[in-house]
């Protein structure tokens, strides 16, 4: 299991991976204490409805998903 660290890529893992766990949990304590972290579920949940819109629409439901989160994201003040 050692050798694996003989390899430079996977040393390059190792440290992308440690320099992604300490920033995930600055960014992951700032969301919580500002208290949005359920925002993100939020916004994509919406994009459903963007969807939805989309297709009865007719029109590319990509696009109108993308323009629908836009809108609720700044309905919702982020």
């Amino acid at each position: 299991m050692i050798e694996l660290l003989s390899y430079e890529f996977m040393q390059r893992a190792i440290v992308a991976g440690v320099f992604v766990a300490i920033l995930c949990a600055l960014v992951g304590m700032f969301v919580v204490l500002r208290g949005i972290s359920f925002m993100g579920a939020g916004i994509a949940h919406s994009a459903f409805g963007g969807v939805a819109l989309g297709i009865f629409l007719g029109v590319n439901p990509i696009m109108v998903a993308f323009l629908f989160s836009i809108c609720i994201a700044l309905l919702i003040g982020v």
